[in-house]
């Protein structure tokens, strides 16, 4: 997967500086951006790889009861997951920056999409913390990409379920007047210090280094955003929790 990712950087890297449309300038910032990503991404695949492996060699000493194998276990568990949540969030990112991945609009029912969230979401909680769908939701019809909208709104969903330990995640949709509403996904989680919150969106970023998680998953929420002319974006408090939200028009 990482040689993969690095042939498809270099190519890249061969084309724009090939380009005459591209400045001196801009190919500079974009080579220092690729060396970000790759030390980035790099670090986030080691670190899961590194404990599956740390693990599995435990798992064939004899030192070790049963109880604490199953421990293990648990561990090699959780990082495959975090392990598969990177390679995904990467591969995702990849894609859209090449210009692969393009909406299909089609009409649907907001509060039916959140619903659909809901139903596969509700299952990951963890035993102190719950998911719930907003009250008395209106019918309410968009004209955008349903699958790019419902892996957004996912990808928040997961984001606040990491930071709150107990408690619960909201998810729901504002009607601003009659042309847009405000989709969010609303936590009572440890929240984001004011001067932290333009950092969130950059790739491979955790401003909590020991949470589990990628760094990347709202990045690629963001770049799923923007190809559905929208923005995440954030209202947040330490200690009190943090609402993210995108602005989507009616159908009408």
């Amino acid at each position: 997967m990482v040689k993969f990712v690095r042939i498809n950087i270099l190519l890249d890297i061969t084309i724009m500086a090939n380009s005459d449309d591209i400045s001196h300038e801009d190919l500079v910032k974009r080579l220092q951006e690729i060396e970000k990503f790759l030390s980035g991404m790099n670090h986030e695949i080691m670190n899961p790889l590194n404990g599956i492996l740390g693990f599995s060699k435990l798992l064939s000493s004899d030192l070790y009861s049963a109880e604490n194998k199953a421990n293990f276990v648990e561990m090699i568990n959780m990082n495959a997951n975090v392990l598969q949540h990177v390679v995904g969030d990467v591969v995702t990112l990849l894609r859209i920056d090449a210009g692969k991945v393009k909406p299909e609009p089609l009409k649907f029912n907001v509060r039916d999409a959140l619903k659909s969230v809901w139903d596969k979401k509700k299952f990951t909680m963890n035993k102190s913390l719950s998911i719930n769908i907003a009250e008395n939701l209106p019918d309410f019809d968009v004209v955008t990409d349903f699958n790019l909208f419902s892996e957004i709104v996912g990808n928040l969903v997961d984001n606040a379920k990491k930071f709150t330990p107990k408690g619960v995640v909201e998810i729901g949709f504002l009607v601003e007047g009659e042309t847009q509403i405000k989709v969010f996904v609303k936590d009572n989680g440890i929240g984001i210090p004011e001067d932290r919150q333009s950092e969130i969106f950059d790739r491979f970023v955790q401003l909590d280094k020991y949470s589990e998680g990628s760094g990347v998953g709202l990045s690629v929420s963001q770049a799923m955003a923007k190809l559905i002319s929208t923005e995440v974006k954030v209202d947040s408090e330490p200690e009190k929790g943090s609402t993210f939200y995108f602005v989507l028009p009616s159908a009408e």
